[in-house]
Order: structure tokens, then sequence, then C-alpha cells
């Protein structure tokens, strides 16, 4: 045990132990300091988080509150047309019966497709009045109403988002 202490504490060994000790505080320093960078970019991001949520909530309100007033009135809207349609066109057409003919055709055209050829027409009656259809056809232009509302509301908050949550690009000329 003996030679061991004496060679670290004369001579070589000195410069020896002296190196460790210089390199083991250089390291735990620079660990040290890394660690603290480390948290203070943590807190950082936690603060820009903060701020993002804060302006996502406001921005979820803004769009809600918006589409609520445009539903509103689309509601109003689409419930005086179907009143003003009963009032004035159903009670002149509840005579006329349709045909089957105008039934398949109408079917096709609420699911999006093309009709497909008829061999023939069928003229014979479906049992759906005129005023029936006419009061149908209201009502699908009403839901058709309210589903581009939704959708115009969900694009806008969508955009006012990405508004938030990314920052506008830099160009090479700014700094």
């Amino acid at each position: 045990m003996m030679p061991i202490i004496a060679f670290l504490t004369g001579g070589i060994g000195r410069w020896i132990v002296l190196t460790v000790v210089v390199s083991a505080g250089v390291a735990w320093g620079c660990h040290h300091l890394i660690n603290i960078g480390r948290q203070q970019v943590l807190v950082e991001n936690q603060k820009a988080a903060v701020k993002i949520v804060t302006k996502q909530g406001a921005v979820t309100v803004q769009v809600v509150d918006h589409y609520i007033k445009v539903q509103g009135q689309t509601k109003v809207v689409t419930q005086t047309v179907e009143k003003e349609v009963v009032k004035y066109e159903a009670a002149k057409l509840d005579t006329c019966v349709l045909s089957n003919e105008f039934v398949r055709v109408y079917d096709d055209s609420t699911v999006n497709s093309v009709p497909k050829p008829s061999e023939g027409v069928d003229g014979t009656p479906s049992g759906l009045t005129a005023a029936q259809a006419l009061t149908i056809l209201t009502g699908n232009n009403a839901t058709y109403h309210q589903v581009a509302d939704e959708l115009r509301g969900l694009q806008d908050w969508v955009t006012q988002q990405q508004t938030v949550t990314q920052p506008p690009a830099k160009r090479w000329w700014q700094k």
C-alpha cells in the first residue's frame, strides 16, 4: 500500500492525480451546465406550449361562437323556407301523385349516383305526392346547409389553429 501512496504523491504520480481530479471536475461541470441548459429549454418550451394552448382555446371559442351564430341564422332561413313552401306551394300540389320513375331518379340523385338507364318509363303512381316530395326536398336542403356550415366552421378552425401553432415562414431577406 505504501508504494502506491508514494507513487501518487511524488513526481509523475502527482501530475496524474491532478489531471484525473481536474478532468473529473471539468466533466462534472460540463455535465452540470448541460443539465441546466436542458432544464432551461424545457421550461421555455413549457411556457411556449402554455401560450399556444391558450391561443388555441381562444380560437376554438371564437370559431364555435361564430358557428353557433351561423347555424342559428341558417336554421331561421331554412325553417322560413319550409314554412313558406308548405304554405304557398304544397297546397297546390296535393292532388298530383308522382311516378315511380321520378322516385327512382330522385333517390339516385340523393346518393349522388348517376341514374341507371331505364328500359322504359315507369309511369305507375308511387304513392308519393308532389307536396310530400317538396317537403322532403326542403328538408334535404336544410340538412345540406347545416352540414355545409359545419364544414366551413371546421375548415375555419383548422386554418386558424395552423396560424397559432405554425409561425409564419421567414423569407431569405428576413432575419
